[in-house]
């Protein structure tokens, strides 16, 4: 089975954003966890933020004075400072955050900031391009949606997960490894990068009873990083870890470093899963064709598995997660995943139809959505009702109820919008801006939903601690070594 993370369109917005305004940097406060991103980014970016329903509570913010948040008010200032006709005046806004003098450890924050903050939100717009470029590296990569699973946030580790690649032990070497590579081979070829910390886990792997794991890399595959369990075969796209032209080490940031090196690692905890599933089933007394027949697995990797003889057995945790696993990966539940993976390039088309400008953009999407149209009605519809219908729901399926309830209930907007943009007489991108808002909609609903089965909400997971282990270790080594007193 393929795995694959759905990539992000980016939706350009109508109309700019004002220039940011930098503010004096005094002492932090512990009042309120809007002042580090306000202090961060200036007032009006971090007002935006709050409107744009891109960034969650509990968001996890550095020092002022911090390389990075430093970095965030260059990009910052350099995104926003491109002058708007139709942007209004500072003094025009209602509720403006302002700071305080230096030394002063309040915060001024209008009552629609803080619910913005502090509550649910709606919808909202994309960031710019340079400042998304800035953020969601740092934060999680090509998603991708700015949403809890990859933006900072933190993501606590489920009973039955702590096998495999999610030990401290085997996190910590492979960071080690790539902040050794990042530090000490620059001219290294971004490929060979790639290489280097795909024979790390490898390695790692093997060691703990995983079949042994391949990989193809390849310019143009569309996705930066996939798992493809049939084969038992991670799929990986240099092209996808930057929006520029990059062939060496040197010419990528220290974020999109950080994205290949969790990406990596997000991928091949597919095969530590797929183990534990195998595991689960063969103490089930199923048969290495049963399982096959089951999970598309190829035998000889199951057969492998058979034979291996594992350190301990699993526990009740273990099996309660293979379970839900297996699940929405193989089982009752699988309808999502199964949509997701045969249907990459009408995911792609709805992705590109977020940024529709024309009848030309609409008529190319027209197969995609029919597609869309035809799953809605003989899959997503059915699924709902049944899911409904169903009672003493568990909390993974009550949570899919929810998920796909949601994504059922855009779906039919977004196909009505879309049928009202075709009989349109050459609409403009202004004209499609319902539609525009829809469809990334859509998609964050169908992120939303993927992101919550249980193998992506572990493989995030575990993604998540090794990105922060190493810009953890790579703030550390960017630090200047201190001065010796004569």
């Amino acid at each position: 089975m393929d795995r694959q993370i759905l990539t992000k369109v980016q939706k350009t917005p109508s109309h700019r954003d004002d220039d940011v305004q930098k503010q004096s940097r005094g002492p932090q406060s512990a009042e309120h966890p809007l002042l580090n991103l306000q202090r961060s980014i200036g007032n009006q970016a971090a007002l935006r933020l709050m409107r744009s329903a891109n960034i969650q509570t509990k968001l996890q913010v550095s020092d002022a004075d911090d390389e990075f948040e430093q970095e965030a008010d260059r990009v910052a200032a350099t995104v926003m400072r491109a002058p708007d006709p139709q942007a209004k005046s500072e003094d025009e806004h209602e509720g403006i955050l302002q700071g305080k003098p230096e030394g002063d450890k309040g915060l001024q924050v209008s009552q629609e900031m803080q619910s913005q903050f502090e509550g649910p939100r709606g919808g909202g717009r994309q960031l710019p391009e340079s400042l998304r470029a800035y953020f969601e590296p740092r934060h999680g990569g090509t998603l991708r949606w700015l949403d809890g699973a990859r933006r900072g946030l933190t993501i606590q580790r489920q009973p039955g997960t702590d096998y495999g690649l999610a030990s401290a032990a085997s996190r910590n070497k492979y960071v080690d490894k790539a902040i050794q590579l990042w530090n000490m081979q620059k001219s290294m070829k971004v490929e060979a990068f790639v290489d280097a910390l795909m024979n790390e886990i490898k390695a790692d792997l093997l060691s703990q009873g995983v079949p042994e794991l391949k990989w193809h890399i390849k310019r143009g595959l569309g996705v930066d990083g996939s798992f493809d369990s049939k084969n038992w075969v991670v799929e990986i796209d240099p092209n996808k870890f930057s929006e520029r032209k990059v062939t060496t080490v040197a010419d990528l940031t220290l974020p999109e470093i950080e994205n290949i090196v969790g990406t990596l690692y997000h991928e091949s905890r597919h095969t530590d899963q797929d183990v534990l599933i195998i595991r689960m089933l063969l103490d089930q007394k199923k048969s290495v064709k049963e399982i096959h027949q089951e999970t598309n697995i190829p035998e000889p990797i199951i057969n492998k598995v058979k034979t291996t003889k594992f350190k301990t057995p699993l526990d009740k945790a273990n099996v309660a997660h293979a379970n839900l696993m297996f699940a929405v990966m193989y089982g009752e539940h699988k309808e999502l995943l199964a949509f997701i993976m045969d249907n990459k390039q009408a995911i792609e088309g709805l992705e590109k139809l977020a940024g529709a400008s024309n009848a030309d953009d609409l008529k190319r999407a027209q197969p995609q959505v029919k597609k869309l149209a035809e799953w809605a009605k003989n899959v997503l519809e059915p699924k709902v009702k049944k899911l409904a219908a169903g009672k003493n729901l568990g909390p993974q399926e009550a949570e899919l109820k929810n998920d796909l309830g949601e994504l059922g209930q855009v779906t039919p907007k977004l196909l009505a919008a879309f049928d009202t943009a075709l009989k349109m007489k050459n609409p403009t991108k202004d004209d499609l801006e319902d539609l525009q808002d829809l469809t990334n909609e859509w998609l964050k609903k169908l992120d939303e939903a993927y992101r919550h089965l249980e193998g992506e909400k572990d493989a995030f997971a575990v993604e998540d601690l090794v990105k922060k282990e190493f810009e953890k270790q790579a703030a550390a080594k960017a630090k200047p070594a201190p001065t010796k007193k004569k």
